[in-house]
């Protein structure tokens, strides 16, 4: 009898061990849903800051070139 007790014991633990272990693989599993997601995210945001920074790259430049129209046009204006 006590033989069988300590078999349904091990039994029980081994269950429980596997739905514990069922349970922790879900949590990882939507864990790394999530961290996928995030890298996407990242990813998104990464771009977007990269065009942004050639946006205000060209913005610069043009703001560059009518500074030196605007100086032209003053220094015709002076010699008029």
């Amino acid at each position: 009898m006590k033989k069988y007790v300590v078999t349904l014991i091990l039994i029980m633990i081994t269950i429980t061990s596997v739905i514990f272990a069922y349970i922790k693989a879900s949590e990882a599993e939507k864990y790394a849903e999530q961290v996928a997601v995030a890298q996407q995210e990242a990813e998104r945001l990464r771009d977007e800051a990269v065009n942004l920074q050639e946006m205000a790259q060209e913005a610069a430049a043009e703001a560059t070139l009518q500074m030196a129209r605007a100086e032209e046009a003053l220094r015709d204006c002076q010699s008029k």
